[in-house]
């Protein structure tokens, strides 16, 4: 399990994603692209990374995070969980064609 401190507010990361429950996250990000990525996209994923905090709301709920500040909150989140998606999917993603 990963941990970390945003706005004087421990974090804690689920420390595996259920296969069945996370299957369309090898499409969904195969291509993970913040410039094009939708709040609510980064919302649910943030809510399947986020295993517990100490925000309001629940981290599993992805209303939870609409009111968080977007700078000192929100924002420092995504980059706990891109980094950590990053260096779990780092050459585990399967390609968009697999045929030869």
């Amino acid at each position: 399990m990963t941990e970390a401190i945003i706005n004087g507010k421990r974090v804690t990361l689920k420390a595996k994603l259920g296969a069945k429950a996370n299957w369309d996250l090898t499409r969904k990000f195969q291509k993970f692209d913040l410039d094009t990525m939708e709040f609510d996209e980064m919302a649910d994923l943030l809510a399947r990374f986020i295993e517990s905090w100490e925000f309001d709301g629940d981290p599993a709920d992805v209303a939870s995070y609409a009111d968080l500040d977007l700078l000192t909150e929100f924002m420092p989140l995504m980059t706990t969980v891109t980094e950590r998606f990053n260096t779990l999917s780092s050459g585990n993603l399967p390609s968009a064609s697999t045929s030869a």
